[in-house]
């Protein structure tokens, strides 16, 4: 039996797409430009599209910063904005992409949260993207 050379090449083909259907990788907590523990004073959400029938949503809450345990930008005393995403609703198609993060953050809650520098032009600090780049403060 002489196998034809269109198979291995198709076996390959399907072997390649696969992680092309992977999600984002995780940042580390050590990539963090900014570590701070606050209170929630304000949570904000905005819906978008995602997939066709999928849902995207975007949070903003804003922070009053009590300790900042790592960068310089941020002050204690401040008010500051962080913003995170995550797939409420997932589209029935598969996507490639990433799907965010859900954070159990509160109004009045006291957390410690991962950034990274806001993007040129915006205010906002993003949450590392990691599962743990928000966690509860208890202190």
């Amino acid at each position: 039996m002489r196998w034809h050379p269109l198979i291995p090449a198709l076996a390959s083909l399907a072997f390649l797409a696969v992680p092309a259907l992977a999600e984002r990788p995780p940042q580390k907590r050590e990539a963090a430009a900014v570590v701070v523990v606050g209170t929630v004073e304000k949570i904000q959400s905005a819906d978008k599209p995602f997939g066709g029938d999928g849902t995207m949503t975007t949070y903003t809450a804003e922070i009053k910063v009590e300790k900042v345990e790592k960068g310089d930008k941020v002050k204690a005393g401040e008010t500051i904005k962080i913003t995170w995403f995550h797939v409420t609703k997932r589209p029935t198609q598969p996507i490639v992409g990433a799907f965010g993060q859900a954070h159990d953050v509160k109004e009045k809650g006291k957390i410690r949260v991962w950034l990274m520098p806001p993007p040129r032009g915006t205010e906002a600090y993003p949450v590392i993207y990691n599962k743990d780049g928000v966690e509860k403060a208890d202190k």
